[in-house]
Order: structure tokens, then sequence, then C-alpha cells
């Protein structure tokens, strides 16, 4: 074989690859719930209960929001788990996504209104609501 053909295909491929830190967390602590929104982050925080339906759906989809996007840190609260922080927070429906921004609150959006507000129409995903209809 040509050494030269070798080099040619190193020089071209990566040493090494660097996984991507996701930012996706699902929060079992208060205070790491507060860490991450006083960060200087975007904060998608999706407050959700594993027996909502509605919020298994969203579930995948704030996930991914944190893993394709450097700048944004989602976060998934089971009101279960931390019913003060739901209480601390003013969640009584579910889903509720909070937006938030260095400790400052940004939005708040019930339901799975988040995906019709804050997702392009040119998403590819398909979601069904809690009425079945397509969004």
């Amino acid at each position: 074989m040509n050494v030269l053909k070798l080099f040619s295909k190193a020089r071209h491929s990566p040493i090494w690859t660097v996984p991507r830190r996701s930012s996706y967390t699902e929060v079992t602590k208060i205070d790491d719930y507060l860490k991450k929104v006083n960060s200087g982050k975007l904060v998608v925080a999706q407050f959700g209960a594993s027996w909502c339906a509605p919020c298994k759906k969203m579930k995948p989809i704030i996930k991914k929001l944190g893993e394709d996007n450097d700048n944004i840190e989602s976060l998934y609260i089971d009101i279960d788990e931390l019913p003060e922080l739901g209480e601390n927070e003013d969640i009584n429906e579910l889903p509720t996504i909070l937006l938030r921004k260095n400790g400052k609150y940004l939005d708040k959006i019930v339901g799975m209104k988040f995906l019709v507000i804050y997702l392009p129409p040119d998403c590819a995903c398909t979601i069904v609501s809690p009425s079945n209809v397509l969004i």
C-alpha cells in the first residue's frame, strides 16, 4: 500500500472525536434546578409526571432540544418527586414549560401549546396532541 495514501487519509480524518455534552437534565434536587436556571443559558424546564400522557409525548422533544442546542439547557422535573418545586413555581397543570434565563422568568406555557408556539413549522416531528389532533 502506498504510504502517501495512508497519510492523506489520516490527515482528513479526526484523531479523536469529543462526545457532545448533553444539555438535558432530569432534576432530582431543588439546588440543581436553581443552579441551572441561574446559569447564562436559556432554560426550558418541563414539569411533568410519570402518569401524564402528554408529558410523556413532550419529554423526548424537550430532551432533543437541549441535546441539539449548546445555548439551551433543557430540564425535566417530575412533580411527584419534587412537589415543593412545583408549588414554588406555581405549577397547577401538566405539562407546564417554564422558560428562564439568568434566573429571570421569561414565559410559562401550559399543555402542548409549547409545540405550536416555539417549534418551527418545518419541524420533522409528528406530534399528536391529547385530543389526537396533529400539531
